[in-house]
């Protein structure tokens, strides 16, 4: 899924951070340590119905970015399996979450029971309430999963960092567990441990690496990335980071991003956990305690007392430069990594995808063909227009169009009125060209319709030996 979302990311995707800045805005508005014109309950309730609602519709927003056949009974059945979800409450263990991000990864499951295939599923209430049953099915069982990983990664927590576990540079590990529990919303898990909560200065050092983690690193690494990216990811990753930058002390915020980069760049986040762990090693190493302040560690969003940065010691400036390095570092070695063994990597592919891929700017009539065949064959077009460098392309039957053939053709996602059976097609330069070929092939198909040839009805053995052998038997008689 991470592959052909990731390819689709462009302007039209910054409508998943819409729900993220409202959010924001929302929960930096209602904070208790500003005046307040409301009173407790309502704040109350307000934060509790925006931390519910505006995932879900981040979940609803995140579902129309994946391929389907069936777009609306898609985005019913995520709605639906998320509604589900956020009202199940399993032994309680949503007073311990601060974020429904389980709930919204396990509702974008249901939206893979209808990426498109080659069979296509009739449209019809009965398929609908079918396929709706199996999607909260799905969402269900990949739901109870989850917790379970979380409450055997609780106890592992649990019993690992309990009260007498020696103080050790594997202490560093706590960084990279903290995000995994950030991303899924079950902090609470690994905030109260006892160990954390004590004045020594190593275990400082390591609460400071978790801060620095998500105040710093993660968006150093969303920024730096989306100068490696590819130009359709660039918008989206700059975005992105600015507003983490904005929301990092926000726990659901932080959250919902981390879910962001798991999802649909899923490199970017273990780079984040590799990050977190060597920026806790190093802050363990050189005892950094300048946060010692903390006084809630995303429970559920990060409250500190005010710390003099212009005082700190060599130590802990060192580790403040390290939080902006060591991400940027990673992404740079990625990258030439990437530019160094590439070819290993595309050599282990598929050997389907290492076809000559046609575009818009090939030759055309490759890309006439193409789009046949994306179409659904000449006896699907009835008409083809051209308007500038798009292409209106009436067909018989909508159904039969390939939208994520075309859209890999075109390098846009092509548009359709329902109503009139239109479908346009962006084509650039080569627009004129591939709508005469369009044009004659349609042509030579008429013709071909109108003069056509008789041909000789069928030709059965079986009737033509009974044939024979009655006249054979007629000629004896006659004989006799």
């Amino acid at each position: 899924m991470a592959g052909n979302t990731t390819r689709s990311l462009g302007q039209k995707s910054l409508i998943l951070l819409l729900p993220l800045l409202c959010l924001a805005l929302i929960s930096s508005g209602l904070d208790p340590r500003l005046p307040q014109y409301l009173s407790e309950n309502l704040r109350i309730w307000m934060l509790s119905f925006s931390s519910i609602f505006l995932p879900g519709l981040f979940a609803t927003a995140a579902a129309c970015m994946i391929p389907t056949n069936w777009r609306f009974m898609q985005v019913i059945s995520v709605a639906c399996a998320y509604s589900v979800l956020t009202a199940y409450d399993p032994k309680g263990l949503q007073d311990l979450s601060n974020s429904p991000t389980v709930a919204v990864l396990s509702a974008l499951a249901a939206a893979l029971l209808y990426l498109p295939s080659e069979y296509q599923t009739l449209r019809s209430s009965k398929n609908a309430v079918y396929l709706l049953l199996r999607s909260l099915l799905l969402s269900g069982a990949v739901y109870a999963f989850m917790l379970s990983v979380i409450a055997a990664l609780a106890n592992f927590i649990d019993l690992t960092f309990s009260r007498t576990f020696q103080i050790s540079a594997l202490t560093a590990v706590i960084a990279p567990i903290f995000t995994v529990m950030q991303t899924a919303g079950y902090t609470a898990f690994i905030s109260e441990l006892q160990p954390l909560q004590s004045s020594d200065p190593h275990m400082l050092a390591v609460s400071s690496a978790v801060v620095c983690s998500a105040l710093i690193s993660l968006p150093i690494l969303m920024l730096s990335s989306a100068v490696t990216a590819k130009p359709n990811q660039r918008l989206f990753l700059v975005s992105l980071g600015i507003i983490t930058l904005i929301t990092s002390h926000i726990g659901v915020c932080v959250s919902i991003e981390l879910t962001v980069l798991l999802l649909f760049f899923p490199g970017i986040y273990v780079l984040l956990l590799l990050s977190s762990t060597l920026l806790a090693w190093s802050c363990y190493m050189l005892q950094a305690s300048f946060l010692s302040g903390i006084v809630q560690l995303y429970q559920p969003n990060l409250i500190m007392v005010s710390t003099d940065f212009f005082g700190l010691n060599n130590d802990d400036r060192l580790c403040l430069a390290l939080s902006v390095l060591i991400p940027a570092l990673l992404v740079l070695c990625m990258w030439l990594l990437q530019l160094r063994y590439g070819y290993i990597l595309k050599g282990h592919q598929d050997p389907s995808s290492l076809r000559y891929r046609i575009q818009r700017n090939s030759n055309p009539d490759l890309v006439t063909l193409a789009l046949l065949r994306a179409i659904g064959g000449i006896s699907n077009i009835k008409q083809v227009h051209r308007q500038g460098g798009e292409l209106l392309i009436e067909v018989n039957d909508l159904e039969a169009v390939s939208v994520q053939h075309l859209t890999s053709i075109c390098r846009k996602h092509p548009s359709m009125d329902r109503m009139r059976h239109l479908l346009i097609c962006y084509a650039g330069f080569n627009s004129a060209v591939i709508s005469k070929r369009l044009s004659a092939f349609i042509s030579n198909g008429a013709l071909r319709s109108d003069n056509t040839i008789r041909i000789n009805p069928k030709f059965s053995i079986s009737d033509f030996v009974k044939h024979r052998d009655q006249k054979q038997g007629i000629h004896t008689h006659d004989r006799e």
